[in-house]
Parts: structure tokens; C-alpha cells; sequence
């Protein structure tokens, strides 16, 4: 009985190891797939970020340029066209 054991697990293992053998390609590819995502994932994440904080100070400025000539136009007041001479 123990001998229909043991080659009962090398059946069991055997059949493993054949599996194995037949997903391991797949595998392999899957991983350089993901390494080659993540090579070109990061460096675009970086940029992006970059680009998005560059754009904020852009948006910062014109809002700031947007006040202070929003308060130069209400401290001058509106001028008519009879007042220039």
C-alpha cells in the first residue's frame, strides 16, 4: 500500500513539473510585459506630475495678474469718452 502511494505522488508531481513547464513561458512573457509597462509608466507619471505643477503656477499667476489689474481698473474708475481731451 505504501508502495501505490509513492507512485501516486510522482504522478501527482510529475504532472506538476509538466504543467510548470507548459506555464512557465507565459509567465516569463507576463513578466517582461510588466516590466516594459512599468519602464514606460513611471517616466510619464513623472512628467505628468511635472506638466500638472507647472500648470498650477501658470493658473496662480494669471489669477494673481487677474486681481491686480481688476483693482487698477476699480481704483481708476470709469472714464468717458467726453472726459478725454
Amino acid at each position: 500500500m505504501k508502495e501505490e502511494n509513492k507512485m501516486h505522488r510522482r504522478q501527482v508531481i510529475g504532472g506538476l513539473s509538466a504543467t510548470l513547464a507548459a506555464v512557465a513561458p507565459g509567465i516569463a512573457e507576463a513578466l517582461i510585459t510588466t516590466a516594459v509597462g512599468l519602464f514606460a509608466a513611471i517616466p510619464a507619471t513623472v512628467a505628468y506630475n511635472r506638466l500638472a505643477d507647472q500648470v498650477s503656477r501658470v493658473e496662480l499667476r494669471f489669477e494673481t495678474f487677474i486681481e491686480e489689474f481688476s483693482t487698477i481698473l476699480q481704483r481708476h474708475g470709469p472714464t468717458r469718452a467726453t472726459d478725454v481731451k
